[in-house]
């Protein structure tokens, strides 16, 4: 193996064909190889597009999803305070009844004192 020097020298020797020839396959050589680049590169992008179309049919689904979700929770918050008012308003009632009964109980008694007093 020669110096880099030598090489120049031994391609300065060949003939103007062979020169000629050597030159238009590195040229070919190198236009497989960018076009081999290219379609990878193109091959490439393509899945990419494809995930993309993925990625954004994912985030509108889970967006549809988080919408309908928004919408139950602001619907049980509603329901939760109607039905929490109505508990409290039953048990409120519910109070105003058992003092009325304890009331009209207590009557009761006082009239069977009564009774039972002008039988004795």
């Amino acid at each position: 193996m020669g110096t880099p020097v030598e090489g120049v020298a031994l391609l300065s020797q060949l003939p103007p064909v062979v020169l000629a020839i050597l030159v238009v396959m590195v040229v070919i050589w190198s236009g497989v190889l960018l076009g081999a680049v290219k379609w990878l590169l193109s091959r490439y992008h393509e899945s990419l597009e494809k995930r993309d179309v993925q990625i954004l049919d994912s985030i509108a689904k889970i967006s549809s999803a988080q919408e309908k979700t928004d919408k139950c929770v602001a619907d049980l918050e509603k329901e939760l305070v109607r039905d929490y008012v109505r508990r409290e308003d039953w048990i409120r009632g519910w109070v105003t009844v058992e003092a009325k009964l304890d009331a009209v109980y207590a009557r009761i008694d006082e009239v069977k004192e009564k009774v039972y007093e002008q039988r004795n």
